[in-house]
């Protein structure tokens, strides 16, 4: 037993000792705050404070974990420490450790950077944190999960305090995602759609792409975003399970999916249901419109007949201030939006799953965030990659995944599947994956 003694039980404290030794380096532990109990208990024994008590390992701690402020800006320093950028760094020679690790690792999952820097200028047009305003871009550490790097390197100094504890890790994990923002290219979007789609192309004289509506329309030819079979096929070949989100939004602005009346559409989304995960797809309109979301949310129930849990918001769409605590009020569990559009990379510095921090109520909430690290729109369209530029980023990102035994979450849309070479390339990520 790894007892730890601290000034003050915040719900801060609880919260990330609990992340870390019960998801990441995994290890029996106690927290106690009344040092009578701490001196008589039986086990190892650090200290969390900002002062060195007796002779017990200490770690230095910042008042950041022991304060519930999370309006105010802070200043959490950055330096480098056996080639690893660290956050919180101090001068205290008593400390086992030259930085406040605990403090860091509560900055970066619940994103406080993102919480308390409200300002206008810090979000893009779509109203999401810009990754360029990030510490971990800024620091130049979004290619690494440094929350697991930082851990890695306190287990190495338990270890040598304590050659006899046991820690224990996570299994790495692989879980494929599709979100689903057009089931169909050109069918199933009601006559005005599907004809004003016809007719734009002939206006801009485009007829490569009108015979393949045409084609498509009077079922001659496959609806190219129809790659939902060859998914399946996927699945039982490398026996994986994908994660489905599916868009339910009205049409409007960035919400184009294909109706939720349609009766084609239904059906789609009842056989990947029977064949794999089905959640929901927040519309664009939704995180301004709150209301918006358990209209959705319904409708994808009374399609497959079962409660919906899992979300991923369209177009990475949120703020850390009410998006998540309005998923919560309507019954998700799990949302798999942590990521940034713009960039790869680990946004929150974890790869693994993790329960949300409430940081306006100050509490941790039951909602658990599942962080991707790749998305195809971010390969292709923000960073412009050709496909073995795309592999190579793929490529490390899994690595360091598997390294800190993380779990590996792409974003991939069946809209991106329609090229061959993009099909080749989502297959070598998955056996890449599987490896």
């Amino acid at each position: 037993m790894l007892n730890v003694y601290v000034d003050k039980l915040s719900e801060r404290v609880k919260y990330t000792f609990e992340f870390v030794f019960s998801h990441l380096i995994i290890t029996d532990y106690r927290l106690i705050d009344k040092f009578d109990d701490f001196t008589s208990a039986e086990g190892f024994k650090i200290v969390y404070a900002n002062r060195k008590i007796v002779d017990y390992p200490l770690i230095y701690a910042f008042d950041f974990l022991f304060d519930s402020d999370s309006d105010k800006m802070i200043d959490v320093g950055c330096d480098t420490v056996d080639s690893v950028k660290v956050l919180f760094p101090h001068n205290c020679t008593d400390s086992i450790m030259s930085f406040d690790m605990f403090a860091a690792i509560f900055y970066m999952i619940s994103r406080y950077e993102e919480y308390s820097q409200y300002s206008s200028s810090l979000f893009d047009e779509h109203g999401r944190y810009l990754h360029v305003n990030s510490t971990a871009y800024r620091e130049k550490f979004m290619d690494s999960p440094v929350v697991h790097i930082w851990c890695a390197m306190l287990e190495d100094k338990l270890k040598q305090l304590f050659p006899q504890i046991v820690i224990s890790h996570p299994k790495y994990e692989f879980i494929p995602t599709i979100d689903v923002d057009n089931a169909y290219k050109h069918i199933n979007k009601g006559a005005v759609r599907v004809w004003g789609g016809v007719a734009k192309s002939l206006l801009h004289l485009d007829f490569k792409l009108f015979n393949e509506k045409m084609s498509v329309i009077f079922r001659h030819g496959k609806d190219p975003y129809d790659v939902f079979d060859e998914l399946v096929g996927l699945q039982k070949k490398y026996d994986i399970c994908f994660r489905f989100f599916f868009l339910m939004g009205d049409y409007g602005g960035n919400d184009k999916a294909c109706p939720p009346s349609d009766k084609k559409f239904r059906k789609l989304i009842r056989d990947v249901h029977e064949n794999a995960k089905v959640g929901i797809h927040p519309s664009y309109a939704s995180n301004d419109d709150i209301s918006l979301l358990p209209k959705e949310k319904k409708l994808l129930e009374d399609v497959i007949g079962a409660p919906v849990t899992m979300s991923r918001q369209h177009f990475l769409r949120f703020n850390v201030r009410n998006t998540f605590s309005n998923l919560l009020n309507n019954g998700i569990k799990e949302d798999y939006s942590m990521g940034y559009a713009e960039i790869v990379g680990f946004r929150a510095g974890v790869c693994v799953p993790y329960n949300f921090f409430d940081l306006g109520r100050n509490i941790v909430t039951d909602l658990v965030i599942y962080p991707l690290s790749v998305m195809d729109a971010t390969l292709f369209r923000y960073m412009k990659l050709n496909d073995v530029e795309a592999f190579d980023e793929i490529r490390k990102i899994i690595e360091v995944t598997k390294k800190y035994n993380g779990t590996f979450i792409p974003l991939w849309h069946n809209s991106s599947l329609v090229d061959n070479s993009k099909r080749k390339l989502f297959v070598k990520m998955i056996e890449a994956a599987l490896n």
